[in-house]
C-alpha cells in the first residue's frame, strides 16, 4: 500500500517503546530447575492422552476438512469424495470447485438479479488489445483473490489496423478453461454472460471506480473500452475518481501505474469510505451513484502492480504467479493447436510431437520503433544471422536444463513480405500454413492469431521479440508449463525491459 495512502487511519501512530526495562531478576522456571525433568515427562504424557482424545473425537464426529472454508465459499465446493476413509488424500487434494454456484441460476435480464447476498463480485472492462486484455482480466481476477470477490471477466474484442472492424467479439471461455482456472486458483471466475443474458435490453444503473483519471494527466474521463462494452452491458456508469494515492509513482506523468493493493482496499468498507468523492453523472439517467458494493467495478486496470511498474516483465509479478500461469487453452483449441503442429512437422495424427524452439518476430506495427530512429526497414530489424545464433543460444541453454537439443524450429510473425518468408523457409525452419489450411476461413479473424500462440507456449523454448507482451506471456508459458527457456531476440532499436536472457 502507498506510504500515502488514505487507509492508514488518521489518528494511527506506532505504540510507545516499554516503560521499563527488561528485569534481571531470575525466572520463576529457575527456582523449579531440580524438578523440570519429571515436570516434563508429566506434561507429555498429558499432552499425549489430549491429542489421542481429540483425534478420536474428530474421526467419530465425521468432520470434513470443508468446515474449515469461510461459509461463503463452503457451499461452492463439490464434497462427493468419502473423507472418513482417504483423510490423508483429502488433505492434499483441492476441492473442486463449481463456478456456476456463485450465482442464482441462468443468466438473467437485470445482472442484479443473478447475483447472491452472500457473495460479492468484482469486475472491470479492456482496452488494450489481446494480450493486455488477457493481462488485465489476469489483475481483475487477482484483486478478487485478495479481496475475496467473485471475478466476473468478459468477451475479448477485436482491434487490430488493417483488418475488418465487425469481427465477432471472443468469450474468454471460447479461448481459456475457466473450471480448471477456477480449481487451480480455489476462487470461483465466471462470465458476464453468464450472469446477464446478452439479450437483455434492460439499462442498469451502477456505481464504478474511475481509475485512469487518478493515474494519468491527459484525458479527464474514465478509460472508454473498445466496442462500445458499457452500452452492449446495458450499463449506465456514473463515476468516482479513485485517490491518487494509488499510483505508484506519485505525481510523474510518465507513468501511469496503480498499486494494485490499493485498489483492492477500495474495495473495503474502510478503503471504500475514506475514498468517496462526488462521482461523475451517469450518461443516460445522469445519476449519480457512489461505487457499488456488491459489484465492485474498476474502468480498466491494466496498468495495476504490486511492487513497481510493468511488473509482468519480471518472475517475481504476483498476478502472474497466482493467477496467470494457471489460465490455461480451452482443451479444444490446445487440440487444434496440436494438429497444427503435426502437419507441419509431417507427425501423423496422434502421434508424439517432436520438442521444438518457436521464434516470435514481431514486425509489423513495431516498425514504428525504426521510423522513430530514421531507419530503414532492411537495416532497423533484427538480420537473419542474428536469429541464427540467438537460436544457438538458446538451444543450448535448452540442452543445459532439460537434456534436449531441439532441432525442429518454427517462426511466427505479422510479417507480410513473401521474400522475407522465402529467407526463413530457406533456414530450415517450419511455418504454420494458415492460407493452405484455409484457417481464417473456417474458424473466422480470431483463430490465425489464437493458434500462433498456442505453438508458441508448447515449445521447449522460444525467442521472443523485446517489448512485445504477445512474446512476453508465450515466454511465461513455455518456461512455466513446458518448463523450457524463453529468450529474446537482441533488438539495438527495441531493448528489452529484461535484457537476455529473460529470468
Amino acid at each position: 500500500m502507498s506510504p500515502v495512502s488514505p487507509f492508514f487511519p488518521r489518528s494511527f501512530s506506532p505504540p510507545p517503546p516499554y516503560s521499563k526495562p527488561p528485569t534481571p531478576k531470575s525466572s520463576v522456571f529457575a527456582l523449579t530447575r531440580p524438578r523440570r525433568p519429571v515436570f516434563c515427562t508429566v506434561f507429555t504424557v498429558l499432552f499425549g492422552i489430549l491429542i489421542y482424545l481429540n483425534i478420536a473425537a474428530y474421526r467419530s464426529s465425521g468432520l470434513s476438512l470443508d468446515s474449515l472454508y469461510p461459509s461463503n465459499f463452503q457451499h461452492l465446493h463439490d464434497t462427493t469424495e468419502n473423507t472418513r476413509e482417504m483423510p490423508a488424500a483429502r488433505i492434499q487434494k483441492k476441492p473442486r470447485i463449481e463456478r456456476l454456484k456463485v450465482l442464482r441460476g441462468e443468466p438473467t435480464m437485470r445482472f442484479r438479479d443473478n447475483l447472491r447476498d452472500d457473495l460479492n463480485y468484482v469486475h472491470s472492462w479492456i482496452s488494450a488489445g489481446w494480450t493486455n486484455d488477457l493481462m488485465t482480466y489476469a489483475n481483475v481476477i487477482y484483486i478478487g483473490l485478495i479481496s475475496e470477490r467473485v471475478p466476473i471477466v468478459h468477451y475479448f474484442n477485436w482491434d487490430v489496423p488493417g483488418t475488418p472492424t465487425d469481427v465477432r467479439t471472443l468469450p474468454f471461455s471460447e479461448v481459456f478453461d475457466l473450471d480448471r482456472l477456477s480449481n487451480e486458483i480455489q476462487l470461483p471466475v465466471v462470465e458476464w454472460d453468464e450472469v446477464k443474458d446478452p439479450s437483455s435490453q434492460e439499462i442498469e444503473e451502477l456505481g464504478c471506480w474511475n481509475v485512469w483519471e487518478a493515474v494519468q494527466y491527459r484525458d479527464h474521463n474514465p478509460r472508454w473500452p473498445f466496442n462500445n462494452t458499457w452500452a452492449k452491458q446495458g450499463l449506465d456508469i456514473s463515476w468516482t475518481t479513485a485517490p491518487s494515492s494509488v499510483k505508484i509513482i506519485p505525481n510523474f506523468e510518465h507513468d501511469q501505474w496503480a498499486r494494485i493493493w490499493d485498489l483492492a482496499a477500495l474495495t473495503f468498507n474502510y478503503g471504500r469510505s475514506q475514498s468517496l468523492s462526488q462521482p461523475k453523472e451517469s450518461n443516460i439517467n445522469h445519476h449519480t451513484a457512489p461505487p457499488d458494493e456488491q459489484l465492485a467495478c474498476f474502468d480498466f486496470v491494466y496498468f495495476a502492480a504490486a511492487v513497481h511498474s510493468e511488473e509482468f516483465w519480471y518472475a517475481l509479478s504476483p498476478v502472474w504467479r497466482d493467477v496467470g500461469r494457471h489460465i490455461h487453452w480451452q482443451p479444444a483449441l490446445q487440440d487444434l493447436g496440436n494438429e497444427y503442429m503435426r502437419r507441419m512437422f509431417n507427425v501423423p495424427p496422434g502421434g508424439a510431437i517432436p520438442p521444438f524452439i518457436s521464434i516470435h518476430a514481431r514486425r509489423g506495427d513495431f516498425f514504428d520503433y525504426c521510423d522513430q530512429a530514421g531507419l530503414p526497414r532492411e537495416s532497423c530489424y533484427p538480420t537473419m544471422d542474428e536469429y541464427r545464433f540467438a537460436i544457438d543460444r538458446l538451444r543450448s541453454a535448452i540442452e543445459d536444463k532439460l537434456g534436449v537439443s531441439p532441432s525442429h524450429v518454427i517462426m511466427l510473425s505479422d510479417e507480410r513480405d513473401p521474400a522475407w518468408w522465402a529467407e526463413i523457409r530457406a533456414q530450415g525452419w517450419y511455418v504454420p500454413d494458415h492460407e493452405g489450411a484455409g484457417t481464417l476461413e473456417k474458424y473466422g479473424w480470431w483463430y490465425p492469431v489464437l493458434l500462433d500462440a498456442v505453438i508458441q507456449s508448447s515449445g521447449v523454448g522460444l525467442l521472443g521479440t523485446p517489448g512485445s507482451t504477445f512474446s512476453l506471456v508465450a515466454g511465461r508459458r513455455v518456461m512455466d508449463w513446458q518448463g523450457g527457456v524463453y529468450h529474446e531476440i537482441a533488438w539495438a532499436n527495441r531493448e528489452s525491459k529484461l535484457g537476455v536472457p529473460v529470468p
